[in-house]
């Protein structure tokens, strides 16, 4: 995949966002579906500001982006809840204007789905940033993590990169991306450690404060995790966010473990090292590798159970159902 280097402006484009530019994620805990078509109710905690009359998208591996609108909320308001007309950064119940049912662990946001990368407009990745927001309280939960590794996979980054000291100006334009250097953290706990630092938007790189009082001029690109895990073999691995609101670490050992799943490599075709591969398969052989598996196909055989009449619900299940199989199995505690 080439680079492509996006605008580097400290506002939000107002084209990522709806509802006037507020940008606000909710990964929906519960989901139920209300009698005669009148919508669903979803809960979540809300990051950011949402109102009544919202519009919204909703993200999740099974099915294509939808979008819908907040018909009413409840939040709680000194511990009762309370049906109001706004709320932020607390728990709520929504009451959507869609119609069936919703997965657990569907994204909803105000933030666009990124479906071309587009350098004349701001990097987004809203359906990643509101699971990492929640991989604190959910990551026990197989079916949260095999969301969660899915919009990894499929997500962009941005990253910052400088041109070799002595590049003239024409020279840094035709720098190819194996020419680039790439700054990387130390892990706090091991300073001998290095991270690639990656950002799912640019008001998350931002936040980086050493960046801005180095001398250099720097360029930033984004890539797809496919070139992150590349560049990230020479390294201990690559954190997210580094600088929030939320950050994950991803060790070098479990980016190989990605790259080894069949479902990866279906989908990218990468070559993954052959110790990820075999110790990918002892793990199978272990008795809570056993159980693990067990676990998957008893959550496959209710998923399929649960298949609405429609071809096209049918259809759109049994994609979700094989990729949470597929990209549920390379997470390792």
């Amino acid at each position: 995949m080439g680079a492509a280097f996006p605008r580097a402006s400290k506002s939000m484009s107002s084209k990522s966002c709806i509802n006037d530019g507020r940008r606000f994620t909710l990964v929906t805990l519960d989901c139920t579906s209300l009698p005669n078509e009148s919508g669903v109710l979803v809960s979540g905690i809300i990051y950011g500001q949402i109102k009544k009359g919202d519009d919204v998208f909703l993200m999740h591996p099974s099915m294509k982006a939808q979008t819908a609108t907040v018909v009413g909320m409840l939040a709680a308001k000194d511990g009762t809840p309370e049906e109001v007309s706004d709320a932020a950064n607390t728990l709520v119940t929504l009451h959507l204007s869609f119609q069936g049912k919703l997965p657990k662990y569907t994204v909803l946001t105000s933030i666009r789905p990124l479906e071309t990368v587009d350098p004349s407009q701001e990097i987004e990745n809203g359906q990643l940033l509101a699971l990492m927001m929640e991989f604190s309280n959910c990551n026990k939960d197989p079916e949260y993590l095999s969301t969660f590794n899915y919009a990894l996979c499929h997500a962009s980054f941005v990253l910052t990169t400088f041109a070799p000291a002595g590049a003239s100006a024409a020279e840094r334009i035709s720098l190819s991306m194996d020419q680039l250097e790439f700054p990387v953290l130390n892990d706090a706990k091991d300073a001998s450690s290095t991270m690639l630092p990656l950002f799912t938007d640019m008001a998350a790189l931002l936040r980086w404060e050493d960046l801005k009082k180095e001398t250099r001029v720097p360029r930033f690109i984004i890539l797809g995790f496919p070139d992150i895990a590349r560049i990230a073999r020479n390294m201990n691995g690559a954190v997210i966010n580094a600088f929030g609101p939320a950050s994950i670490v991803l060790p070098i050992d479990y980016i190989t473990r990605i790259q080894a799943t069949k479902g990866y490599q279906e989908e990218f075709g990468e070559e993954a090292s052959e110790d990820a591969e075999n110790e990918d398969l002892a793990e199978k052989e272990k008795p809570a590798g056993k159980e693990a598996v067990r676990q998957g196909k008893a959550t496959e055989q209710k998923a399929a159970a649960q298949k609405a009449p429609t071809e096209q619900k049918a259809a759109a299940q049994e994609e979700g159902k094989v990729l949470k199989g597929r990209f549920g199995k390379f997470f390792k505690k």
